[in-house]
């Protein structure tokens, strides 16, 4: 089985450190704007294994070029989609808050999870949701945790403090020294 990580250009770097390691090809996702701002993704092949690398920050602008990449991504060849997304958004509204509001947490997974055979990604908010697998329709949910990387990466010289964007960022810095977390 052949296999490549496809990544968008703001993703490259990072994207190519994944293949890299995978010992596997790096392959652009190229992107073009049209007059209307409509998004018109397109790639040069596919290997049977697509691993494409997106991260989800800042989605809104990222979601549709990500769901035409797929179906292009389809049509080049690809059989197998795994979607590395570092950051996975809308999963902290995992309970409707106030009437009116969306369930963001179920619409965003029905729009990925019927599209990827797999989704990889790194602490997610789980808040109310221990398993994310049935929220983006069956698609196996890889949730990695960063915690044991980033403490050996800052060692034990010193006395560092961690500091997270919200409260709820306080436990991933558990075990560390000093913890102050920024509400928002």
């Amino acid at each position: 089985m052949t296999a490549a990580v496809f990544a968008f250009s703001e993703d490259r770097l990072a994207a190519k450190r994944l293949a890299d390691a995978l010992g596997v090809g790096l392959q652009p996702v190229d992107l073009h704007t049209l007059p209307d701002g409509e998004s018109l993704p397109s790639v040069r092949g596919a290997t049977e294994t697509v691993l494409l690398y997106r991260s989800l920050a800042r989605p809104d602008a990222k979601l549709m070029p990500l769901l035409l990449a797929c179906d292009a991504l389809r049509r080049a060849g690809a059989r197998r989609l795994v979607l590395v997304a570092p950051y996975l958004p809308y999963l902290r509204q995992d309970a409707v808050f106030q009437p009116g509001q969306p369930l963001s947490r179920d619409v965003f997974g029905a729009l990925l999870g019927s599209r990827f055979e797999r989704i990889v990604t790194v602490e997610p908010h789980l808040h109310r949701t221990p398993d994310l697998t049935p929220v983006f329709a069956g698609t196996p949910v890889a949730a990695l945790s960063a915690a044991g990387l980033l403490a050996a990466r800052i060692g034990t010289a010193g006395d560092p403090i961690i500091v997270g964007p919200d409260a709820e960022s306080a436990p991933r810095c558990c075990g560390l020294r000093s913890v102050v977390a920024l509400r928002r």
